[in-house]
Parts: C-alpha cells; sequence; structure tokens
C-alpha cells in the first residue's frame, strides 16, 4: 500500500512545479512576534501576506475555487492540505533595531502625532515555492500574483508601517493570462490602486537617506493623504461625520478598522542616493457603511461610484501639496483596478502589472 501511494505522488519538476526566488529587502521586513517586537522572521507571517494578496488576484478573474485548492481546507467535507509549499531561507539577513518612536506636530491640534517602531530584518533571503496537487490554472495565477507582489505590493505584517518591499534578482517565469476570454466581474484588484512616487534630493541635501530619514518621508506622505481625507472645519456636522468615517476606513484606527491605505518608507532607486521611491497601494473597502439598504441597488451603485471618485480624487490631491524636507517629487506613477486599468478586461491588465 506504501508503494502505491508513493508511487502516485506528484514529483515536482526543478524550473516547472518548484522556483527558488532570490528577494532583497528595500525596506526592512517585519513579521511582528512575541508582542509584536519582531524577535525574529515568521515564515507564517510572509505566507499571510503572500495567501491575501494572490487571493486578491484570483478573484479579480472570478476565480472562486482558488483559495481552497491552493491554500487547503481544514473543516468541512472536502478537508485537504495546502496545494502549495512555501520554503523560507532567512540566514541572510540581519537584524535592525528601528527609531522607538517618530513624532510629527499636527496642525489643526496642539497634540502630536507619534509612530512606534522596535526590530526589523535587512538583506537578502530565498523563497521556494513547491507545487504539490493544484492544476496548472492555479499554479500560474500564483506565480503571476507572486509576481505582481513582488512588483508592486509588500510583504510581512502592516502593524509598522513602511516596511516589507522586496525586490528580486529575477521573477518567477509565468504564462501570459489568456486575453480572449470573458472572464467574471469581481471584485479583487478593481478597486485597488498601485503607484510610485519618485523623488530626487533638493540642492543641498547632503543627509543620508537612513532607515529614520526613510521612514519619515514615507509617515509624512501618509499624514498628507490622511488629512486630505478631513473636511473643511465649518463643514455640516453630517459631513464632518461621514468623513470621518471615511478616513477611519480607509487610513485605519485602532480597534475598528484596518488601514486600507499602505505606504512604505522611501528606498534608493539607484547606487548614487540622489533619487529615492515611496510605495503605495490603495484598496477601496468593497462596501460603503454610509450607504442605506433601503436603497436601489442601482443607486446604491451609483453612490458607492461617486463615493470612490471622490476618495481617489482627495488621496491623489495631497501629493500635489506634498512637502517633504529635502526631497522634491519627480513623478507619481499609477495603475488602478478602474475599468481594469484602462483596458476594459482583467487579464490584460493583470498581464500588464505582472510585467509580462
Amino acid at each position: 500500500m506504501t508503494a502505491a501511494v508513493l508511487q502516485n505522488l506528484h514529483k515536482p519538476r526543478m524550473g516547472e512545479d518548484s522556483i527558488t526566488l532570490d528577494l532583497v529587502t528595500q525596506t526592512p521586513l517585519y513579521t511582528g512576534g512575541i508582542g509584536q517586537w519582531g524577535d525574529q522572521i515568521h515564515p507564517s507571517g510572509l505566507l499571510g501576506s503572500i495567501r491575501f494578496f494572490s487571493c486578491l488576484v484570483a478573484r479579480t478573474l472570478g476565480d472562486t475555487g482558488f483559495e481552497d485548492a491552493v491554500w487547503g481546507n481544514a473543516g468541512g467535507d472536502n478537508h485537504h492540505a495546502r496545494g502549495v509549499a512555501l520554503r523560507w531561507d532567512v540566514s541572510g539577513l540581519k537584524p535592525v533595531t528601528l527609531p522607538e518612536k517618530l513624532e510629527f506636530q499636527r496642525e489643526d491640534i496642539a497634540r502630536k502625532r507619534a509612530w512606534y517602531y522596535n526590530q526589523a530584518y535587512t538583506g537578502r533571503l530565498k523563497l521556494t515555492v513547491t507545487r504539490r496537487n493544484i492544476s496548472d490554472k492555479h499554479w500560474n495565477r500564483f506565480l503571476l500574483a507572486l509576481r505582481i507582489q513582488i512588483r508592486h505590493g509588500t510583504f510581512g505584517a502592516k502593524d509598522q508601517f513602511g516596511l516589507g518591499v522586496l525586490s528580486a534578482d529575477h521573477l518567477p517565469p509565468v504564462k501570459p493570462l489568456n486575453e480572449q476570454i470573458n472572464y467574471p466581474r469581481a471584485s479583487g484588484l478593481y478597486l485597488c490602486c498601485f503607484g510610485l512616487v519618485k523623488l530626487g534630493r533638493k540642492p543641498g541635501n547632503r543627509e543620508e537617506l537612513d532607515i529614520p530619514q526613510a521612514l519619515r518621508l514615507g509617515l509624512a506622505t501618509r499624514i498628507a493623504m490622511r488629512d486630505a481625507l478631513r473636511p473643511s472645519t465649518d463643514a455640516p456636522t453630517a459631513e464632518q461625520q461621514h468623513w470621518k468615517t471615511i478616513r477611519h476606513r480607509m487610513m485605519g484606527v485602532l480597534n475598528e478598522y484596518g488601514s486600507a491605505v499602505n505606504i512604505s518608507a522611501a528606498y534608493p532607486l539607484d547606487d548614487s542616493s540622489s533619487s529615492a521611491s515611496l510605495r503605495f497601494m490603495i484598496r477601496i473597502p468593497r462596501t460603503s457603511e454610509e450607504l442605506s439598504q433601503e436603497l436601489s441597488q442601482e443607486l446604491i451603485k451609483k453612490q458607492k461610484s461617486q463615493e470612490r471618485t471622490e476618495i481617489f480624487k482627495r488621496l491623489f490631491g495631497a501629493f500635489e501639496k506634498l512637502a517633504l524636507d529635502g526631497w522634491n517629487i519627480h513623478g507619481i506613477t499609477r495603475e488602478f483596478g478602474g475599468n481594469c486599468g484602462g483596458f476594459n478586461h482583467p487579464a490584460k491588465w493583470l498581464n500588464k502589472i505582472a510585467g509580462i
């Protein structure tokens, strides 16, 4: 019986069913740990971020079976293990102590804003991904999502803002998605926007782009985007409350909402250290708590669209007023999933942002 089981096991083919990625931290990597101290890199923290992102990509294609097939099912009658195995080699990482606290003075009130950090890791790491028992379609979509996450997203925990940008010496090989198929409309990355803010040093700025300064640049950008979601101080009470809810829903608030806007710390674009970039990802929540359940579906859809348009308008408008100490903004590139990134076809947009 054992021989029969072993004979029927799927044997991974190197380069096809098993790939190894060489990754480099562009901003420190953090995965929480005991007391959120960051005592070590926890593979489960990295796995969780990859699972979340890959399922977003699959939902963009209307693939409702992806999560169960690739990531397993622990309950029900169809319980089974994950369809992929991930192994991390973190021996090339070294711990780095982040600033304990970074503060910014608020303009509207006397109180300061503060962000707290502790320990993270920098250096090189390897990720080996092995296919177990999933279809060619799901394996390809998993690798496609990994490419997009490396090029546009972040990895690890989001408890400490600005961390988790990784680059790769080479991206996993994938087959382009079939652009002739009519995929069912879904959410996923439709309501997401990826962007890159390119920075250039102001004349006379010789300050090293060290970790504290890199974090400050990212946090200053975050503050500007959060403040862009504030109404005028003389706005009616109902409008004040409306935008307070949206602001908390988008930027996060303790014990209520996680942040739907992720902004990286700054990191150099080249070896000259004269230019840098900030990476951001905006994810509009699917539901709007301000909409009455009594409204017709047509009106709800229209109001959601208007609200999303206004949110993006305000967030992008923050860049026009953004002033960063010692740096100028030299350009902003965006990839917005609305209308499938302008292609009106999900496969075309996903192929583009995957770089294939």
